[in-house]
């Protein structure tokens, strides 16, 4: 674990950060992974379409979908219109095309912009699912009918270390039959009720731990070190890859607490993976 040794103790509260803010690892990372083309021009580092958001994509991104990690313009499929960029400056557009590196899906797994170097967009997320969506809100968001929608499901540690891939039909079937079972989501709330009551069930009350106003709070580092490690235990991110094109990536796995993190928050009832 690359990261891990390099940055430890930082990537790990980034993440669980991230799940007590409410679970929106899919955006955050996206957003973060655009971040690094933000400092070469922040004004187009994402953009609504027709209700869709989209990040600019990295290289490395970009190999998730496809081996070609540098395209031009012969990759350019038909124009979808104009997209617009709110800026200091006013609101910018540019014409933008469904890029021809997967498969033509509605709305476009990846956009092309008409800019210097090609720029690849990814689908994020969906403006229908901004407010506490349901995991079945989510699926049906992503056109996620059956199991026979899925490609395959890719495990890895927080640097992307591999795990496992899942892509066998049996064991596609059981991972989305937990995962249309996720239920509703849990909340800012609930997520910090879920990591806090485990840690009282391992270590018992202490007053180095406290829950308030749906916030946990620590009176020291010594029990915040502790609690991390406890609630980071087997923590990894999957990503769902589907037939159409669409991936839904870096979602948040936490066994311990049993939480798994799409757009909300959601109460594991079983263990996803083995």
């Amino acid at each position: 674990m690359q990261i891990l040794k390099k940055h430890g103790f930082k990537l790990l509260m980034l993440l669980l950060i991230l799940a007590f803010a409410g679970g929106w690892a899919l955006i955050w990372k996206r957003i973060g992974d655009a971040m690094d083309s933000a400092a070469e021009d922040q004004a187009y580092t994402g953009f609504l379409y027709d209700g869709a958001y989209y990040t600019r994509c990295s290289a490395e991104v970009l190999a998730r979908y496809t081996d070609q990690t540098a395209p031009d313009a012969s990759c350019r499929g038909e124009s979808v219109g104009d997209v617009e960029f709110e800026t200091e400056a006013g609101t910018l557009y540019c014409e933008a095309y469904s890029c021809t590196l997967v498969p033509e899906h509605e709305p476009p797994a990846l956009l092309m912009l008409d800019r210097p170097g090609d720029p690849v967009y990814e689908l994020s997320g969906f403006q229908s699912l901004d407010d506490a969506p349901s995991a079945a809100a989510v699926c049906a968001a992503y056109g996620i009918a059956s199991a026979d929608d899925l490609s395959s499901v890719r495990i890895t540690e927080g640097d992307g270390t591999p795990i496992d891939e899942i892509t066998a039909a049996d064991d596609l079937a059981a991972f989305y039959a937990k995962l249309t079972a996720l239920g509703e989501d849990i909340g800012r709330a609930g997520m910090a009720q879920a990591y806090y009551d485990v840690y009282l069930e391992k270590y018992g009350e202490s007053g180095g731990i406290s829950l308030e106003n749906g916030e946990i709070r620590f009176a020291d580092k010594e029990t915040e070190t502790q609690a991390m490690a406890l609630w980071s235990e087997g923590l990894c991110l999957v990503t769902i890859r589907l037939k159409s094109g669409l991936q839904l990536r870096d979602l948040v796995y936490a066994p311990v607490p049993k939480v798994f993190a799409v757009y909300g928050s959601y109460r594991l009832t079983e263990p996803f993976f083995s």
